[in-house]
């Protein structure tokens, strides 16, 4: 039997905090995932291990086409994601390399906590059955996927 994993002993392991800063709606979502990932057995700690990862690989596989569609001027909260080392230089590599793109394309910065959002969000959307997605239709994403026609 597995054991369940606590953040003072995943710190132990070798992973670490990231500090993000999230609008209000994306730490309540965060709360979201958190149930989710009990309700489907998965360990509450390492979601966003997944929840990187896999969007990671998502926007490697299918390409980063997203637009920021709502500039968000108010107050981002920090929130605490628990990530290997190895998710962790990933994450920084592969959000400068999408900063510079988002640049190139849009003449938009992209900042860490809209990076981070893009990833909740492309998760969300991949993952959540339509029973999970119907309890976050409040959120406004502040994204549009480009290759979705409308």
């Amino acid at each position: 039997m597995e054991r369940k994993v606590t953040k003072m002993s995943a710190t132990k392991q070798g992973w670490n905090q990231k500090i993000v800063r999230l609008r209000e709606e994306y730490r309540t979502l965060c709360t979201f995932i958190d149930f989710f990932a009990k309700e489907t057995g998965r360990d509450s700690i390492k979601i966003y291990e997944e929840l990187v990862n896999f969007s990671l690989d998502y926007i490697a596989y299918n390409g980063f086409h997203y637009i920021i569609t709502e500039e968000f001027t108010g107050r981002r909260e920090p929130k605490g994601l628990l990530l290997s080392s190895d998710t962790q230089k990933r994450f920084k590599v592969d959000f400068n390399n999408y900063k510079n793109l988002c640049m190139r394309m849009h003449g938009k910065k992209l900042t860490v906590g809209e990076f981070t959002e893009l990833l909740i969000f492309i998760y969300c959307m991949n993952n959540f059955e339509e029973r999970h997605k119907k309890y976050v239709g409040y959120m406004k994403w502040g994204f549009m996927d480009t290759k979705l026609k409308k």
